[in-house]
């Protein structure tokens, strides 16, 4: 669990009209905050949430560089090439992809790219949003990408991780998590989200402790039951109409929606 802070409302936090909540990780070890709404997360039309530019940040001073999960770079002059997190950059290292499919916390990576030995500029790579809300409306934007167009590298995509008891999602909301692009073309990884709606404690407490293996019970008991609750960017912008999900880059991220609601399931409000 990387959370490296910790922002507590106890009831209702609204971001409003063109408001921006900006989150953070910090750039040498990743660790991230974890937001927790006792009420109702609210994200306008015209709001935004975002985490973009909020991760991984070489610091070429520090031996490492970075605590960065796994070792990024193809070794040699580093130009020209993306870095990897849910998915692989150009040029990325095989398996060097990295955090959790249905419970990732951790930002998306960069590099400092070489060029006849000799270090040059880096991108960060995108941060994190982690918000666990009571219930949650979204008719804005939430966004953990890499905005910075480098000259020679490409930073990967960040994390989206939100849960919430009840999820509504409006049409023209948008979730980004794309990976970086540099001026030569190269692109990095797209980074991951994961969207929980009606998680019981034990089903959050599981994937929580193991974010790679669905939780045990309706998630994961048959093919059939999986299909009816675990579902893909496709499947999600079919429940929610006119929504846009983006983990592209020079491999495409992840992304997953597990549907705690079964059809016609009565929501209780706690």
């Amino acid at each position: 669990d990387t959370g490296a802070g910790f922002l507590n409302v106890s009831n209702d936090l609204s971001i409003a009209d063109t408001a921006k909540l900006y989150l953070r990780s910090d750039s040498y070890s990743g660790g991230s905050m974890v937001t927790t709404v006792g009420g109702t997360l609210t994200v306008a039309a015209g709001a935004t949430v975002t985490a973009n530019d909020g991760g991984f940040w070489l610091d070429v001073s520090r031996d490492p560089q970075s605590l960065e999960p796994l070792p990024q770079h193809p070794g040699g002059d580093t130009y020209g090439w993306g870095a990897a997190h849910g998915g692989l950059g150009n040029r990325s290292k095989a398996g060097c992809t990295y955090d959790f499919r249905y419970a990732p916390r951790m930002p998306g990576s960069t590099t400092t790219p070489t060029y006849q030995n000799s270090a040059t500029t880096t991108a960060p790579g995108g941060g994190v949003i982690r918000i666990h809300a009571r219930r949650a409306k979204v008719a804005g934007v939430m966004t953990a990408t890499t905005s910075v167009n480098d000259k020679w590298c490409a930073s990967a995509g960040g994390t989206i991780w939100l849960t919430a008891d009840d999820i509504q999602v409006d049409s023209g909301a948008s979730f980004a998590a794309q990976g970086g692009l540099n001026l030569y073309g190269t692109k990095g990884g797209g980074g991951r989200i994961s969207i929980c709606r009606g998680l019981t404690d034990d089903e959050f407490a599981s994937i929580l402790a193991d974010g790679d293996t669905l939780p045990p019970g309706r998630f994961s008991r048959s093919a059939r039951s999986t299909a009816r609750h675990v579902l893909d960017a496709v499947a999600f912008t079919n429940v929610f109409k006119g929504v846009t999900v983006n983990v592209s880059g020079a491999q495409a991220g992840t992304f997953v929606f597990l549907e705690g609601r079964g059809p016609g399931m009565m929501v209780l409000v706690k």
